[in-house]
C-alpha cells in the first residue's frame, strides 16, 4: 500500500515537469500576426486566431498584415512568455507547428488580446476553450472598426 501512495505522491511532480517545459519560453522572432519562433527553434502557432498573411512564395501581403506583424514583435521579441496547450485540439497543425495560447508577463492572454484590438479574427475552425470569448471579441472590435475592421 505504501508502494501506491508514494507513486500516486510523485506523479504531480512527472505532471509539472511536463508544465514547466511548455511554460515559460523566450521568444526569438515573430513570423506573421500568429506565429512565432521560441527559443529552441520551436514554431508556435496561436490557437483560435487568424491574422492577415504576410507576403510569401510570390503572393502579396494581404491587408493590415504588416501592422499585425509588427504589433506582435513590438510586444513580444527577445521576451519571456508563458505558453499552454489546449487539451480540445491538437498538441500540432498540419504544417507541425506546436498550437499555443501565449500569455504575457503581466498575464494577458495575447491571442486574445490581437482579436480584441483587430489585429486577427478568431479562427473557430477547430474547437478551443475560449472560442466564446474570442468571437465576441472579434464582434466588438468589427463594431469599433479596430484595426484590420478600419481599414480592410
Amino acid at each position: 500500500m505504501r508502494f501506491v501512495l508514494l507513486a500516486v505522491l510523485f506523479l504531480p511532480s512527472a505532471h509539472a515537469a511536463d508544465e514547466t517545459a511548455q511554460g515559460q519560453r523566450t521568444v526569438l522572432r515573430v513570423i506573421d500576426g500568429d506565429t512565432i519562433v521560441l527559443d529552441g527553434g520551436e514554431t508556435v502557432r496561436l490557437i483560435g486566431i487568424d491574422a492577415p498573411e504576410v507576403a510569401s512564395k510570390g503572393r502579396r501581403a494581404q491587408c493590415y498584415a504588416l501592422m499585425s506583424a509588427g504589433y506582435l514583435s513590438k510586444l513580444l521579441e527577445k521576451t519571456e512568455v508563458r505558453i499552454e496547450g489546449d487539451s480540445l485540439g491538437d498538441e500540432k497543425d498540419k504544417y507541425g507547428r506546436t498550437l499555443a495560447y501565449v500569455f504575457l508577463n503581466d498575464g494577458r492572454l495575447l491571442n486574445s488580446e490581437l482579436v480584441r484590438r483587430g489585429y486577427a479574427r478568431a479562427y473557430t475552425k477547430f474547437p478551443f476553450r475560449y472560442a466564446d470569448l474570442f468571437v465576441s471579441q472579434e464582434q466588438a472590435a468589427k463594431k469599433a472598426r479596430a484595426g484590420l475592421w478600419g481599414r480592410c
